[in-house]
Parts: structure tokens; C-alpha cells; sequence
């Protein structure tokens, strides 16, 4: 809010007043004490902004859930669709290593089939009636909701026993034909098989064959769990390409396949199911990034039938973004490009804490019988990456992403159509931004929620230690700190219809939830501080004022509050000059039994109910001669509580003479 400081007129003093009511710029850490705003405060320790832009406590934390083991690598909730139109909502986490889940805070129910290896954060999304889950270090399964069974992928074998091709209405000559097997499952595909030649070679070129009377028989061991068989020809030995696919372990090649020469026979196994850290959902494909084997990669799955198919004969697929150079992929959200078109939208990380995003646009290209998807990616100019994938948020029409340098929205900008505009958020913070830990910044997580992106961040740590709050719904200000950090954040709707925001904690052994009305964290004392910064009667800062009192209006308060001034006196140092503890205020209010007009409101036999008053109004008597002033609000019980209204400074503005210690 602007100050419109009083007129010295003359050698007479001025009465003034100082009313701030509304603190619509937030935490500014940028700032010295001096250059801060009135409506700005230096520290908000434990707050956030709330109603029409008043500082009031932060919620408190409880724990949720029966015990668990630890480490707790990941959550979510997910919906079970039951046919008679009932939903069932749980909770699933990676605890120990092992699938559980558990609904409405109950116990926790172990699911076996597979382990996670410990301290690797882990994903999860939901599509197709699966929960499917993602480390980055063992290879993806899924949990199927309906039979509530947890399901793996199954490696193939390379096809063996391969039986040479035989000629049929070819004879011997000087032409070669090579050939590669690979066996196929939904969710990829095995290394081809040794390479076999027809013995002696052929007469003709294959483009040559005489369709219906020249032709070559193959065939090679079945293999356990294979879905088909791709065939890989070439007529050079070492480059075969994709020929063909068989659905038994045999094959007539006729010459009128064609070969695809975009589809080399593979170098890697991916039969027993990728092992992307990541997972999300973007136009109807379920995508993935940081394979370990594939650093570089992105791979989507098919749509319909196949979703959930990572196989390029299935509708899937992958790209290489920069491959070889200093970025590398993150994590994949569904966004829009430029112009405004649905597409997958890719943050990068390189070393020193930026990257940039990709956009990845697909369309369908079919070469004889096969059918691929094929990619366009493209860089978005003048963006930005970020090395923290839990901590991108998309909200509303934007996406805000986390990193050492600086919190950033990525969104179309007013008055300016088709274009994409990634701006810095946090400059009024950068000074606390630069205290994050960039070795440990892949930790940080957020959550987009009731107008407010949280993200927990490790400040100074190796662990995420705080929790910032960036305020949309007040204009896109920050409220920090919060002496809390949580791994991750999810969000839970239990059977009774009630939304929890929630929290992996750091370290313990229950989930926890953030809830209003719940003091401290699960039953702890936190401190809070809300500092403002030093305040002026006039701009240029040499005005001298007689402060008689400062007021302060707190609501709701409970607990005890102290309210601290501080200032800079004629000829004395900055120091404290007064303070008072606020405490829970009550009020015993009833009716009695008189007559009040023509209504009895009671009888004589009703006893006094007790409120909490509404509205506290206090102040610190100053009477001092003041350069400049600083307010500070303290609490430390655990049932600590209030929302600050307004500040009012009273004084009388004095002209004179400067003091000694303004000489050098």
C-alpha cells in the first residue's frame, strides 16, 4: 500500500497517523530493513496471508494414519469405480520398500508381488483401473484396482534355436538375406536374436522375387510370455531393420514386406518394463522420464487398448532430447504450446540448477502394415528448466516450477496472444531463494492448493526443512517461513467427503495432514515471527516524530501474544522500546431474565456461555522522539492463535535539529 506521509509546515509539529490494514505485498527478503514496503513484512516465521490479505497463524500439523515402517519413498490416493456407482478412495504408499494402502486412516493392508529398492522417491498414476509406479531404479509395475493385485513385468528371453532360412524357388547365388528375431510383450521388447543367413546365399535380389513362387522359411524356439515376434531383415550384414511381425515362431518371407528403415533391431531389453522415475498423463498417453538406462529419454505409452503399452508396435514410443549434451530430462507435464495446443510439455536440468522445456507434439505415420507414432519436439525459446520434478505445479493456466535460482510461472502473458512467457516469481525472495541447497534441490516438492502453491524446500539443508507458500489468490505474494518440510505432498479425500491436504514427513512414522484449528505439529510447539521492516514518517528518511502509543488489533487471539516495538531514539541506538503480552481474552455473555422491550431472553436460572472475544485491541506507550520504528508480533505456545487486523502508529511530527550520530 502507498504512504502518504504528513507535511512538516513551518516549526510547527503535525499530528499524524500510520493505519496498515492490509499487507498485500507479502514476505520481501530482497530488501533491506529500511527500503521495505509498509504493507511488506521482513519475516512471516509460521504465517500466511489469509481473508483480504491479514497475516494470520499457519495451520498446524497432525499425524494420519495407522504406524508405518519407514522409509516412506512415496504416497497417493487413488479411486476404486465400483459397478453399483459407489467410489471407494484410498491411500497407497511405498513403505519399506513394500506396496500398502489403507482407507479413512485405517490400517495398512501389504499387497506382495514385488519391492522397491529403499530411499528412492517414488511416483504414481493412475489410468486404465491401474496404479502404476515408478522409481527410476527398479522396473515399473502396477497395482490393478478392480483385482487388487500388484502386477510386474515379466523379461522375455531372446528367441534361440534359430533354424536358417530355407530357400523355396530361389537358388544359390551371390545375394545375401539377414535376418534378426525379437520377441514382444505389451510392455517392450528383447534383444534380437544372433543374426542367421540362408547357406550359399541367393539368385535374385529381393525386389526381384516372383510373388507366390520365390520365398524363404524360417523359424526359431517359442519363447515363454511372448506376445509375437518382429523379423529384421537386412541384405548387409550387422543393419537389419524391421521386416515383419509374426504371431507364432515361424516366418514366410515372401518379398512383399517392406522394410522400415527407421526401425533398427534393438540394442536393449525392455521387456521387463522401463524404469522411469517419473509418470504422467498427457493427451490420453501415460509418459515417463529418467530411465537410468536412458537418461536422455521420454517414452509415452499407446492410447485405447494399449494404454499403458510403452512398446513401439503397440502405439508407444520414445525420444531423445539432446542427447549427449548437458541437459536432461526431468519430468513431463500436460500443458499447451504457443499456440495453444494440448501437448506434453518437458522440463530439463543441467548442472547448475536450470535446463529449459520441451514441447512434444505426435502424429501417426504408417509404412506398409506398421503403424508408429512419431514425435516433434521442439525447445521453447527463452525458458527455463528445472532439476526439482516434484516441485512443478501446474494450476489454473499456468506452471510454476522450483529451482536454486528462482521460482518461475510459465503461462501466456496479458495482451499477448500465442506466446508462452516464463517469468521469475520469487525476485522479492531471491535473497532466500540463494540459501537453497542446489546440491540437494531435486528434493524440493510442491502442491497447489485452495489458491496457494506450497513447496517445501531444503533452505541451507540437506532435507526439506521449510515449506514457502506463494499466495495466488492475494496477487501472487510469498508467506515464509514454515519450520516444517514434508518429501511430498498429496492430496486425500476420505469416504465422508472431507479434503486433506497431506504430507510424507521427513522423518517419522505416520503420514501427516495439514489442518486449520489444529495447533502446533502433531502436538509440538512451533514459534512464529511477523517482522516488519523499519518505518519512516517521511521519504527521505531524516524525519523525527514524538511516537506516543503503536496499536495493534489482532483477532481470534488465543494463547499469549507479545507484541514487541523497537526504534531508533535521538542519540541512542536502535533498540527496544516497549512491549506487551496479549492473552486469550474471553468474555462471559448471557441473557438475564429482565424484560429487554417486550421479550424475556432468558430466565433467572441460565447460566453464562463464554466466547472468545472477536476483536483484541492493544497498545505500547512509547513516548519517544524517533527516527524510525519496527513492530514485531511473537508467539511460542503451543495453543498459540490470531490473525492480525491493523497497525496504527500515533505520534506528532517534530522538526529539529540532526542528532550527533548522524555525523561521521
Amino acid at each position: 500500500m502507498a504512504v502518504k506521509y504528513p507535511a512538516l509546515k513551518g516549526d510547527d509539529g503535525k499530528p499524524f497517523e500510520i493505519v496498515i490494514d492490509k499487507f498485500g505485498k507479502g514476505t520481501m527478503t530482497l530488501y533491506d530493513e529500511t527500503r521495505l514496503p509498509h504493507d511488506a513484512v521482513q519475516t512471516a516465521q509460521n504465517m500466511y496471508l489469509d481473508q483480504d490479505g491479514v497475516w494470520t497463524v499457519r495451520p498446524g500439523t497432525g499425524t494420519y494414519g495407522a504406524t508405518l515402517t519407514t522409509p516412506i519413498d512415496g504416497a497417493t490416493s487413488f479411486v476404486k469405480y465400483n459397478s453399483d456407482g459407489t467410489t471407494n478412495t484410498y491411500i497407497a504408499v511405498i513403505d519399506n520398500g513394500a506396496f500398502k494402502y489403507s482407507t479413512d486412516g485405517g490400517a495398512w493392508t501389504t499387497v506382495s508381488g514385488k519391492t522397491w529398492t529403499t530411499g528412492y522417491n517414488v511416483f504414481f498414476k493412475q489410468i486404465k483401473s491401474r496404479l502404476y509406479i515408478g522409481n527410476g531404479i527398479d522396473s515399473m509395475a502396477y497395482y490393478d484396482i478392480s483385482a487388487g493385485t500388484l502386477n510386474t513385468f515379466t523379461a522375455l528371453a531372446a528367441p534361440g534355436s534359430l533354424v536358417a532360412p530355407t530357400r523355396t524357388g530361389l537358388s544359390a547365388g551371390s545375394y545375401n538375406a539377414y535376418y534378426k528375431i525379437t520377441a514382444v510383450n505389451s510392455i517392450g521388447e528383447t534383444l534380437a536374436s544372433a543374426e542367421m543367413s540362408v547357406s550359399g546365399g541367393i539368385n535374385k535380389t529381393r525386389d526381384n522375387w516372383t510373388t507366390g513362387t520365390d520365398y524363404l522359411t524360417m523359424s526359431w524356439g517359442a519363447v515363454v510370455g511372448a506376445d509375437r515376434y518382429n523379423i529384421y531383415y537386412s541384405d548387409a550384414t550387422g543393419v537389419e531393420v524391421y521386416l515383419d511381425s509374426s504371431a507364432t515362431n515361424s516366418y514366410i518371407d515372401t518379398g512383399v514386406a517392406t522394410p522400415n528403415p527407421y526401425a533398427e533391431a534393438p540394442t536393449v531389453d525392455t521387456t521387463g518394463g522401463p524404469k522411469y522415475a517419473y509418470l504422467a498423463l498427457s493427451g490420453n498417453r501415460l509418459w515417463g522420464t529418467r530411465d537410468p538406462n536412458n537418461p536422455y529419454r521420454v517414452g509415452w505409452t499407446g492410447t485405447g487398448q494399449y494404454l499403458g503399452a510403452f512398446n513401439p508396435f503397440y502405439g508407444g514410443g520414445y525420444i531423445d532430447l539432446n542427447k549427449g549434451g548437458d541437459e536432461r530430462p526431468e519430468v513431463v507435464t500436460h500443458f499447451r504450446d504457443g499456440r495453444g495446443n494440448a501437448v506434453a510439455t518437458v522440463f530439463t536440468s543441467n548442472p547448475n540448477g536450470a535446463g529449459s522445456t520441451w514441447h512434444i507434439a505426435t502424429s501417426e505415420l504408417t509404412v506398409d502394415t506398421l503403424t508408429i507414432v512419431v514425435p516433434q519436439a521442439y525447445q521453447q525459446q527463452g525458458s527455463v528448466g528445472t532439476r526439482s520434478p516434484r516441485g512443478v505445479v501446474e494450476y489454473n493456466d499456468s506452471i510454476y516450477s522450483p529451482s536454486p535460482k528462482g521460482f518461475r510461472a510459465t503461462g501466456s502473458r496479458q495482451s499477448i496472444l500465442n506466446v508462452l512467457v516464463t517469468s521469475d516469481i520469487s525476485d522479492s525472495i531471491r535473497t532466500s531463494v540463494r540459501s537453497i541447497n542446489n546440491a540437494y534441490s531435486h528434493l524440493i516438492c510442491g502442491y497447489a492448493f485452495d489458491g496457494r502453491v506450497y513447496w517445501s524446500i531444503p533452505f541451507g539443508s540437506t532435507t526439506n526443512n521449510q515449506t514457502w507458500v506463494y499466495d495466488l489468490e492475494r496477487g501472487g505474494v510469498w508467506s515464509l517461513y514454515w519450520s516444517i518440510g514434508v518429501k511430498q505432498f498429496f492430496e486425500y479425500t476420505d469416504s465422508s467427503g472431507v479434503i486433506r491436504l497431506m504430507g510424507i514427513p521427513v522423518s517419522g512414522t505416520k503420514l501427516i495432514q495439514f489442518t486449520s484449528g489444529v495447533s502446533g505439529d502433531s502436538g509440538s510447539a512451533f514459534s512464529t515471527n511477523l517482522e516488519s521492516g523499519l518505518i519512516h514518517w517521511d521519504d527521505n528518511h531524516m524525519g523525527w516524530a514524538y511516537v506516543n502509543k503503536v496499536y495493534v488489533e489482532i483477532s481470534d487471539p488465543r494463547g499469549t501474544i507479545t507484541f514487541n516495538i523497537a526504534g531508533t531514539q535521538k542519540g541512542k541506538s536502535f533498540r527496544s522500546l516497549g512491549s506487551i503480552a496479549i492473552t486469550d481474552s474471553t468474555s462471559g455473555s448471557g441473557f438475564g431474565a429482565d424484560l429487554w422491550a417486550d421479550v424475556l431472553y432468558g430466565d433467572s436460572n441460565e447460566d453464562p456461555e463464554t466466547f472468545s472475544q472477536a476483536s483484541v485491541k492493544k497498545y505500547v506507550r512509547v513516548n519517544k522522539l524517533l527516527n524510525n520504528l519496527k513492530w514485531q508480533l511473537t508467539t511460542s505456545a503451543t495453543d498459540a492463535q490470531y490473525s492480525l487486523m491493523q497497525i496504527v502508529i500515533k505520534g506528532t511530527l517534530i522538526p529539529t535539529s540532526d542528532p550527533s550520530q548522524f555525523k561521521a
